[in-house]
């Protein structure tokens, strides 16, 4: 299945464009934060391509497929904050696992 190489993906845009729009009262720096997390979403979707040889606008998943990775992602994080002593972050990205997983 061919998939567009075009960097920046149209997923990839309506991620920035969301992060973009996001209010994020009382942090000190979010703009400095939001700059960081821009450059971090390209980074990632540079190396996806070169990995996988396509960005995430494919679709031979299906939305369930798509949910599953969410899940598994949101899991991965919820253990990092742990790590990382941020014990609300990981509550927080723990409860998101599972209102996607009652979605399915």
């Amino acid at each position: 299945m061919a998939y567009a190489k075009k960097l920046p993906a149209a997923n990839t845009l309506t991620v920035l464009n969301a992060l973009e729009a996001t209010e994020l009262p009382g942090l000190h720096d979010s703009e400095r934060a939001k700059r960081n997390i821009k450059n971090h979403i390209a980074t990632s979707e540079r190396k996806g391509l070169e990995k996988y040889g396509h960005t995430m606008d494919r679709d031979d998943l299906t939305r369930a497929q798509w949910m599953q990775h969410l899940i598994e992602e949101l899991c991965d994080g919820a253990q990092y904050a742990n790590r990382a002593g941020l014990g609300a972050v990981m509550k927080n990205l723990l409860k998101i696992a599972v209102i996607v997983e009652n979605m399915k």
